[in-house]
């Protein structure tokens, strides 16, 4: 018996019985082959070689199996009927006429060695394959020549072996893990892959393949081989496993392939102190504070009226916006002026109010009307003079910080009718005062 490589195998427990498709000789007048399928009963695929033996028939080679969902039989086989005393139609018609048997079919094979009845090619009824020479994986990575495509060639190795397992638990369902290990090893030595065995050591999983697809006398270096090796044992054990290193004994026929499982690098990433919030609130409202302070500061104008002898200075504040002006004057004390001479004298500045006034005229608002007083003669009552505070309430809103939102930046027009009101009430605060003085 000719085996996938010459001679037996040296292991001892290693046999081969090669799965072969089509006739090992080519086909003559008298060789026919048979397609008989029908209902499977106990028995029934023997009644038909029986029927085709007592003809005379020489059975070549025959196939066949059971679909358990239909129950039906599907029967191939190939005949010399050179000793056949009936024709190959007689034959066709007696198969007919077996109770179970729905029909029959009967081709000649002269000069062929293929009946072409059984297509396609299948793995359990369910997948479909292609019978191809196992250098087709080696012979695809030397013309392709490149890093990427070995690569790639390795990642469809490693998706058929997943695939495999995938199929082979859904048809066997809920059985053992043992039982579907075993089934896969049988599948791929059915589809020619090799007898596949995995051991897991300490650091490793050694798989083993015996009598490996081989190229040029060496079964390394094979991508695709590599794929389903790692993809086996990533598909039993969830893990994923990369190459580490492959082996080829020739006395044993034995190709050993080292994998290592691939374990992601889990980066220590040090905490980042967080600042509590509580800082961060006041570091804000900190420079809210700022802005508001430069705002109020760039509004802020301050003039200082000048005073006579024995008097405090005025401090007139002025601020844009909507607040009005503001006028603050410490407590004086109204000067005793002997005559009018003498105050004319200490306060020179009274002598050019009038024409100040008269040169510039001005439109006096209500809110800075300021009534004149009433003189009073008793001592108590003219220390007690000064001049009335007409915005007492303006000053309490124009002191509190306005909020940021209602700030307008300044404009000439308005710091220039700020200007003139203020000039138009100290002329006319100071006008009174002189009148005051000279009543007395």
């Amino acid at each position: 018996m000719s085996l996938f490589h010459a001679g037996k195998p040296r292991l001892s427990s290693v046999e081969y019985y090669p799965n072969n498709i089509g006739n090992l000789v080519l086909g003559t007048s008298q060789t026919y082959s048979f397609l008989v399928y029908g209902r499977d009963e106990r028995g029934i695929q023997i009644q038909i070689l029986n029927a085709l033996h007592k003809r005379g028939a020489k059975i070549l080679s025959q196939t066949g199996y059971v679909d358990g969902r239909s129950r039906e039989f599907t029967l191939c086989v190939s005949c010399d009927l050179s000793e056949v005393s009936v024709t190959p139609d007689d034959l066709v018609i007696e198969l007919r006429r077996i109770k179970l048997v729905k029909n029959a079919l009967a081709v000649c094979l002269k000069n062929r060695m293929f009946d072409s009845f059984l297509f396609p090619l299948t793995i359990m009824l369910t997948n479909r394959v292609v019978s191809v020479d196992s250098n087709l994986t080696f012979l695809l990575q030397n013309r392709l020549n490149s890093e990427e495509s070995n690569l790639a060639l390795r990642d469809v190795g490693r998706a058929y072996a997943i695939d495999v397992i995938r199929q082979v638990r859904e048809k066997l369902g809920s059985l053992p893990e043992e039982a579907i290990q075993e089934n896969v090893k049988d599948y791929l030595k059915a589809s020619g892959w090799g007898s596949v065995e995995w051991k897991f050591e300490t650091s490793f999983v050694r798989v083993s393949i015996i009598d490996p697809p081989i190229y040029s006398g060496k079964a390394t270096s094979n991508y695709f081989v590599q794929g389903i090796a790692a993809g086996l044992i990533e598909g039993l054990k969830k893990k994923k496993f990369t190459i580490a290193e492959e082996v080829y004994s020739q006395d044993s026929r034995s190709l050993a392939i080292m994998l290592a499982e691939i374990r992601s690098e889990v980066k220590r990433i040090e905490p980042v102190a967080e600042k509590p919030q509580e800082s961060v609130g006041i570091k804000a409202l900190e420079e809210v504070e700022k802005v508001i302070r430069s705002v109020e500061l760039d509004a802020l104008e301050i003039d200082v009226i000048p005073a006579g002898k024995g008097e405090r200075p005025m401090i007139v504040l002025g601020q844009s916006g909507k607040t009005e002006n503001v006028t603050k004057a410490p407590e004086p004390r109204a000067p005793k002026l002997p005559s009018t001479k003498r105050a004319e004298k200490e306060n020179p500045e009274s002598e050019t109010l009038p024409e100040l006034l008269h040169d510039q005229p001005k439109p006096v608002s209500k809110d800075s009307e300021v009534k004149k007083p009433i003189p009073d003669t008793s001592p108590k009552q003219e220390e007690k003079e000064i001049i009335p505070d007409t915005s007492t309430k303006q000053t309490n809103e124009t002191l509190s910080p306005p909020a940021v939102a209602e700030k307008k930046p300044f404009k000439i027009t308005e710091i220039k009718g700020i200007r003139e009101k203020e000039e138009d009430s100290e002329e006319e605060a100071d006008e009174i005062w002189f009148e005051s003085a000279v009543q007395e």
